[in-house]
Order: structure tokens, then C-alpha cells, then sequence
């Protein structure tokens, strides 16, 4: 199917000094072919989706829908992980950001020499592709496009390319005055060129085979994280003639060695930095592993970030007096790092810099330092009012000294081995992400003076059982407890008026909850995938249901939805597949689309008097739902209203319903009936559509109930007992009709028999029905009242019972 999507495009045009010709709109639409899906604008397709089940080799077509393809758009086949082979049809002329991303075992891929542009990351992490052809054509290839090529041994350009040229495998501008990127699968010991003049960002990042560089004089310009992850790297070597570069001791530095370049990634043991270095660049010693020490000079006052990211042999680290900042993530997954002295000029400390760090235990501050304090290894200001950072590594218990008023952002994020946390009540405000991803934390006892529980608070606290949030707390943020898998149960307070959208999202072991009173709207994925939850109570305060607040709730069995609600929105319920029955109260207005779709336990459903449309997709799958009353304010039925309700018998559509659906009952049991009245638009759609149709449909005075029915072999019959109630009422002799369906809902048998009012009111009739029964089909009989004097009109619903 087509979708239509509006592409606005403007062409401006100068003209003189002002004047632009108007923005024009053109019409583009998706569709699909095959594993393919595309959009087409001005009679050409590009390829915007490929399916990712598909796997071995692929010759991409060269038209999609009649057009002829141009482009292989952003993220097409990103993530096609078992794809081996591609070839590109010749006619595309592009090749979009991430393309083939992740495409790890994709070993070769034919471009066409009718390709020009090559965008950013679109070979990314394509870990099996060993050599790659760039033809004549392209003349734009951008960052990033071969990086994480794991296996990639060679890039070669065709001779005849006017802006880009190859030499031993490596990718070059066409004069070899920049190198652009080398595969990292190079080996051995490589030579830069003496025409090269500029090496670009990242030209040998994770080229972890490469074990010495030569740089010639000629090098003026090298980019950020040139050498960034060369783990075998044991050696940059400059010409001493280079104006601008020099080594020493095999690590890259400027001329003047003031600033240290890049340590090589191979580098081992204990390192002291040169006297004269006074800047550290971001990355400088990433990924050196094997270094156990590294002396940094009194000199140096910048340390830029992830300097030392990744160096998880070590130790210890002196940061010197004159360093003012310690920026971001400067010492991430320093694994082996113990604790840290914070001198005394320090003044900005990035909450990140020792992310990772799973076996810090102890800062370290300087008693002469302005603006930072420590206390039993944690960071404080100076004044240890604000708690600043945790070690990750600290473990066990801890409690927030009395003297904390604030507990800073991401103060104790990460830290996995602490158990219980106690908040003393001084404190009155704590940060976003405070205490996220702390996995080990089992107990936390917050502040009685804290009001608000921050974004992220304890996102992914996966060892988190229980929590009390204390009277007082008015809010709970975005995410506050989302991924707390361990979480059985929470306490909230009185006191609280508002829960952000996902605040207990992926809580799959959280099993109750009561909301208090006060809160007004239960907000967007609030409960998402809480698969434990069976049972939640919702005050008469909340109007609203946001969208997916109950999704994917499977345990949940039932819900009372308080007359305060006057909005259901779109799948707020959705995947509920345990709950069974649902009275909406007539304060509710309307429903989003698919609110209950997918309930596949749910069997009855007691809609408001004041309902206005069934919308889109409103009980799909609910495959249990045997029959359901519209109330006569219902106007619309919309798209897949009841679409997959394969165990729907019967429904009753009021003469307000002016509009229903193609689509409304799509995949629905061929022996579901519409009742309505006669002449309706129900019954108008009723026959246009093949549905049986029974007239009048309500209200039913009188109802009939099969109670059991089971086969009796022996005597090749049916055996059914019926419940008749409130019968009294009829003046008129009636007649019950049953009737048997197969699984295919064919008709197989039909009988009648006369119910004196005599035998009636409130009484059990046992009946019959003889057919040829087979074990290889299910069975069902439907029951219902026929008005004895006009065995042609109903007059109660039908009821059914699988034999």
C-alpha cells in the first residue's frame, strides 16, 4: 500500500540582489517490493529499508515499482547482519549516511561507476568486508565511512578518479596531499608519504596491526584521534626536518614537545612525560592498555578529555598543581585505579571523568583546594554541603553524612557495589541520575525533606526490592525507577501529585501499586512492560490514561477505572493479555488508537454511554472478546476497530453509527452477527460486506445462557443445558433456536424447540441437538430466543459455547 508523504521544496533563485521564486511542493510516496521498501519523488526510487531476516548473497534490482533506482538512502540495510555479498545496480548514484552499518558479515560489495557520493559511516562496523573498490565516479566520501572495518585490508581507486587516489591499499586525495583514511587490517610498519601534507581525524584509528609510523617533514596538519585505538602501535616517529610535529621516546608531541600528541597504544609499563609538555590532548594515551604508570610533569595545565580513557593497567596517576579542570571522561574504565589526589588548584571536576572506574575507592583533596573537600573517600565541595561524587568502587553501606544539605548529578551514578544507601533528612534536593545504574543496591532510605525525585534517579538499580518514598514528595520524575527489574514494591506518599512519563518502566518484578490521590494524570509508558504487575489502584483524582501507561502489562487480571477518567489514550492497555473484563465509567469521552489491542484474555468489555468512536485499532487481537454492546452515542467505527477479534460473535451497532470501516472487522469469525435495527446504516454495512445481520438488536428484556454443552458419542447428539432469565416479562410463547458451527464457521445443524413461559422464569432447560460430529474439527453452538409468533425476529442476544 501507498503512503503518501508531502516533500516540500524550495527552490530560491537569486536574482539581481533580492527576489526568490515561491517554494513548491511535490508529492513522494513509499511503498514496498520484495524485501524492499522505497520512496519514489520525480519517477525515481530510493531504497529506505531492506529486511534484515534476509541473509548470504544480494544483487540489489536496478528498479523498484517501475522507477528506476538512484540511491541507497540513510540506515537501508544498517543492522542487515547476514548479509555476505552486494551488489549495487548500476544507476545509484548515492550511497546514504549509515547505509550498511553493522553489516558484520558482509565480506564484498560491488559499487558502480555511476556512485559520486559516499556518505558519512556508511561501511561503519562492517567487520568482515576485506577490500573495497571505489570507481571513477565518486567524488564525495565522508568521515567515519570505514572505520571499525575490522578486516579491512586494502581501499583501492580507480586510476582514472579525479579526486581520489589509492596507494598500497591506502585511501588518499588525488594528489596524495591528504591521507584519508588506511585499512585497519594494515600490518607491520607503515611510511606517510613525503606529498603528504595533512592527515585526516581518525586515517588510522584501530589500525591495531600497525606497529610503527613514520611521518615525514612534510606533515602540517595531522586531525583529532588520527592513531586513536592502535592497540599494537609501538612507535611514531617523526622526521626531525617536520616545522610543525616532533616525537620522542616513540609518542607523537607538537615542535616544541608543549603538547603531547598521541601516547602509541602499544606502549608498556611506566612512562614519565617530557618537562616541557604542557597540554595533554583528548585521547592522547586512550586504549594504552599496558601502561602501568604514567609521571605527568609540574608544567602541565590541561588535560583534555578521555586523555586517559581506557588505560586499565593503571595504578596511579598524579594530577599537578597547575591542572585547574579535569574534564570529561578523562579517566573512563581506568579499571585498575585505587584512588586519586585532587590538588589543590582544581576548580572544575566533569562528573564523568571517573566513569567506570569500578575500583576507585578514594578521592583524595587537597586541604589548600578552594572548592572541593573529601570526606571517607567521597567528593564534597568545600563546604561539604553538596555531595559531589562517590567512587565507584566504594561498597557495602553508606550513609550521607548530616552535614550534606545537596546531593549533586550523577553523584553515585555507576556504583555497583554499594548495597544500602541512608539519606539523612537534611538533605532537601538530589540530583538527576544520582544513583542510576548503582546494580547492587538493595535498600535506599530517603530524606523525609527531599520534595522532588529527580529525572534518572535510580534508573537500572537492578538489585532494588523495595522503596518507601517518604511523605512530603510531590513529584517523581522522567525515568525516576525505569529498568528496576529487582523492584517488587513501592510506597508512594499522599503527598504526591505528579509521576513523569516512564517512571516505572521495564519494573517487570513490580507486582502492586496504589497511586495516591491528588495525582491527575497517569503518564505516557508510566508502567511499560511491567510484566509482574497484577494489580493497581487508580484515585478518583486522575482524568487522564496517557498513551502506552499500561502497555505490555501481562499479569494484569483487572482494573477499575475510577468515573474521574475522561481519557483513555492510545495503547495505554495495550498487550494487557491477562486482563479479562474492563468497566469504562460514561466520565470517559474517548480512546486513543489501539488502547486495548492485543488484550488477547479479554472477554467483556462495558463501554460509556457517552462514547463517540470506536477509533483505530481500538480492540485489535483481542481475540477472547466473544461480544461487546456499542452505546447508541457511538457514531464511528474507524480502521481495525475490531480487526483479529477472532473469538467475536456478535455485536450490537446502535442506529447513531453513521460511518464504519472496510477494515473494521477485517479477520473476524465468518459467523459474527450484527445486531441493529432495520434499516440502519449497521445493517447497510452488514450486507455490503457479507456479515449476518439480526434486527431489532436491543434492548433484550430476556436473556439465554448455555451452561454446558458437551457431545454424547453414543448417541451422535449434543447434550445442552440453558439458562433462560427474566423470560416472566414476554407475554408471547417463545422459542429457542440452536444452533452448531465448525471451525470454519459453516452451519453444520440448527433445531427448535418451543420454551413454555411455564418452564422459564429463572429455570434450566436441557435440549439437544443430533450431528455427525468429527474429531478432526471444533465445534460451537449458538443459542438465542425467537418471538414464538414470528420465528423470523429475535429477541434476545445469542450466547455461545465451544463443544
Amino acid at each position: 500500500m501507498k503512503k503518501i508523504i508531502s516533500i516540500a521544496l524550495a527552490a530560491v533563485i537569486l536574482v539581481g540582489i533580492s527576489g526568490f521564486v515561491p517554494a513548491f511542493e511535490e508529492k513522494a510516496y513509499a511503498d514496498t517490493e520484495g524485501d524492499y521498501t522505497y520512496t519514489v519523488w520525480a519517477d525515481k526510487a530510493t531504497i529506505t529499508n531492506f529486511d534484515s531476516s534476509v541473509s548470504g548473497e544480494i544483487t540489489i534490482p536496478s528498479t523498484l515499482g517501475g522507477y528506476p533506482v538512484i540511491a541507497i538512502g540513510k540506515n537501508a540495510f544498517r543492522l542487515c547482519s547476514n548479509l555476505t555479498s552486494i551488489v549495487i545496480p548500476h544507476g545509484v548514484e548515492s550511497i546514504g549516511e549509515n547505509a550498511f552499518e553493522r553489516c558484520t558479515k558482509l565480506a564484498s560489495i560491488i559499487i558502480p561507476d555511476s556512485v559520486t557520493a559516499i556518505n558519512r559511516n556508511a561501511f561503519l562496523y562492517c567487520k568482515s568486508l576485506t577490500n573495497i573498490n571505489i570507481p571513477y565516479s565518486v567524488i564525495s566520501i565522508g568521515t567515519y565511512v570505514f572505520d571499525y572495518c575490522d578486516s579491512l585490508t586494502a581501499i583501492n581507486v580507480e586510476s582514472d578518479n579525479p579526486l581520489y587516489c589509492s596507494e598500497d591499499g591506502i585511501l588518499f586525495d588525488k594528489n596524495k596531499t591528504i591521507l584519508i583514511r588506511c585499512p585497519e587490517m594494515k600490518t607491520g610498519d607503515y611510511t606517510v608519504p613525503d606529498s603528504v601534507t595533512k592527515i585526516e581525524p581518525h586515517a588510522f584509528s584501530t589500525c591495531n596491526s600497525l606497529e610503527n609510523i613514520s611521518i615525514p617533514k612534510s606533515v602540517s596538519n595531522i586531525g583529532t584521534s588520527t592513531f586513536y585505538h592502535c592497540n599494537g602501535l609501538l612507535a611514531i616517529n617523526v622526521s626531525e626536518q617536520n616545522p610543525a610535529y616532533s616525537s620522542e621516546g616513540e609518542v607523537l608531541f607538537n615542535k616544541n614537545k608543549s603538547t603531547l600528541i598521541q601516547c602509541p597504544g602499544g606502549k608498556a609499563g611506566a612512562y614519565t612525560i617530557p618537562p616541557s609538555v604542557t597540554t595533554i590532548t583528548d585521547h592522547a594515551f586512550s586504549y594504552c592498555s599496558a601502561l602501568t604508570s604514567i609521571t605527568i610533569p609540574d608544567g602541565v595545565t590541561s588535560i583534555a578529555d578521555y586523555a586517559f580513557s581506557y588505560c586499565s593497567a593503571l595504578t596511579g596517576i598524579t594530577i599537578p598543581e597547575g591542572v585547574t579542570s579535569i574534564e570529561d571522561r578523562v579517566f573512563l574504565a581506568c579499571t585498575s585505579l585505587n584512588s586519586i589526589v585532587i590538588p589543590k588548584g582544581i576548580t572544575n571536576i566533569q562528573f564523568s571523568a571517573f566513569d567506570d572506574c569500578e575500583n576507585l575507592t578514594a578521592f583524595v583533596v587537597d586541604e589548600q583546594n578552594t572548592l572541593y573537600s573529601s570526606e571517607d573517600g567521597v567528593l564534597f565541595d568545600k563546604t561539604k554541603s553538596i555531595l559531589k561524587l562517590c567512587p565507584i568502587g566504594k561498597s557495602g553501606e553508606y550513609a550521607v553524612p548530616d552535614f550534606v544539605a545537596t546531593i549533586g548529578l550523577n553523584a553515585f551514578k555507576g556504583c555497583f557495589k554499594l548495597e544500602s544507601i541512608y539519606i539523612n533528612d537534611n538533605v532537601a534536593t538530589i540530583g538527576m541520575s544520582a544513583f542510576a545504574s548503582c546494580t547492587g543496591l538493595k535498600s535506599v532510605r530517603i530524606s523525609s525533606n527531599v520534595e522532588i525525585i529527580p529525572n534518572n534517579a535510580f534508573v537500572d538499580c537492578t538489585g532494588l526490592i523495595s522503596i518507601v518514598i517518604p511523605e512530603g514528595v510531590t513529584q517523581i520524575s522522567y525515568k525516576a525507577f525505569l529498568g528496576c527489574t529487582g523492584l517488587t514494591s513501592v510506597t508512594l506518599p499522599s503527598t504526591l501529585t505528579f509521576i513523569d512519563n516512564n517512571v516505572f518502566e521495564d519494573c517487570i518484578s513490580l507486582t502492586s501499586i496504589t497511586i495516591p490521590n491528588g495525582v491527575t494524570i497517569l503518564d505516557e509508558s508510566l508502567f511499560l512492560n511491567c510484566k509482574s504487575l497484577t494489580s493497581v489502584t487508580i484515585p478518583n483524582s486522575v482524568t487522564t490514561i496517557e498513551m502506552s501507561a499500561f502497555e505490555g502489562c501481562e499479569s494484569l487480571t483487572s482494573i477499575t477505572i475510577p468515573e474521574s477518567v475522561t481519557f483513555i489514550n492510545s495503547l495505554a492497555f495495550r498487550g494487557c493479555s491477562s486482563l479479562e473484563s474492563i468497566i469504562i465509567p460514561d466520565s470517559v469521552k474517548g480512546f486513543g488508537s489501539y488502547a486495548f489491542s492485543n488484550c488477547t484474555g479479554l472477554k467483556s468489555v462495558t463501554l460509556p454511554s457517552g462514547l463517540k468512536s470506536i477509533n483505530n485499532g481500538l480492540f485489535l487481537s483481542c481475540t477472547s472478546l466473544e461480544r461487546i454492546v456499542l452505546p447508541d452515542s457511538v457514531t464511528t467505527i474507524k480502521p481495525s476497530g475490531f480487526s483479529k477479534c477472532s473469538g467475536l460473535k456478535s455485536i450490537v451497532i446502535p442506529d447513531s453509527v453513521t460511518s464504519i470501516s472496510d477494515t473494521a472487522f477485517s479477520s473476524c469469525p465468518a459467523d459474527l452477527t450484527i445486531y441493529g435495527n432495520a434499516g440502519s446504516f449497521a445493517q447497510t454495512f452488514a450486507t455490503d460486506n457479507g456479515i449476518l445481520f439480526v434486527s431489532p438488536a436491543s434492548p433484550y428484556d430476556f436473556g439465554v445462557y448455555i451452561t454446558s454443552a458437551v457431545y454424547n458419542e453414543e448417541k451422535g447428539r449434543a447434550d445442552v443445558s440453558v439458562l433462560i432469565h427474566n423470560a416472566e416479562v414476554q407475554a408471547a410463547d417463545l422459542k429457542l433456536n440452536l444452533a452448531i458451527f465448525d471451525s470454519d464457521g459453516r452451519l453444520v445443524k440448527v433445531a427448535v424447540y418451543d420454551v413454555p413461559l411455564s418452564e422459564t422464569p429463572g429455570g434450566i432447560l436441557d435440549k439437544s441437538i443430533s450431528f455427525s460430529y468429527s474429531a478432526d474439527t471444533e465445534y460451537c453452538i449458538k443459542a438465542f430466543l425467537w418471538d414464538g409468533f414470528n420465528t423470523l425476529t429475535p429477541v434476545s442476544a445469542s450466547d455461545y459455547y465451544d463443544i
